[in-house]
């Protein structure tokens, strides 16, 4: 049963790729690095600036950050850069679940995250924090 998961994730992989490359290649690269800093415990994660501004190239880039398993920190912190360059400043939060302090999840402020308290705020693009999200 995993040979035809596995043929439609791919399929859905492609599809992606088809409808935007070029958000999908920013995409890649950017979740690349930032997977890369945050491995090595670097609080200045980068994420590049883009210039795909448009409706399309966003949800291209969603689907590629869904299908590639990216945590929910690296879909929050690569999706806040890309909103940003499309004018639209979001924090991202990061929170503990109010049943167990061991989970912890993160996500945009446009978005919900039911039974989770927050206990960050980021939004050094709006701050200008030059260490973070450059």
């Amino acid at each position: 049963m995993t040979a035809p998961r596995e043929s439609k994730r791919v399929t859905r992989l492609v599809k992606a790729a088809t409808l935007c490359p070029l958000a999908v290649l920013w995409t890649e690269l950017s979740l690349r690095g930032l997977q890369r800093d945050l491995a090595d415990r670097r609080i200045a994660a980068r994420v590049p600036p883009h210039y795909l501004v448009s409706p399309l190239a966003t949800v291209a880039a969603r689907a590629w950050l869904r299908l590639r398993h990216a945590t929910c920190l690296q879909r929050s912190l690569i999706m806040q850069r890309w909103l940003f360059a499309a004018g639209e400043s979001h924090d991202v939060l990061v929170g503990v679940a109010s049943s167990s302090p061991i989970s912890a999840h993160a996500w945009l402020d446009h978005e919900t995250a039911p039974g989770y308290k927050v206990i960050a705020r980021l939004n050094p693009l709006r701050t200008g924090d030059p260490r973070s999200l450059g």
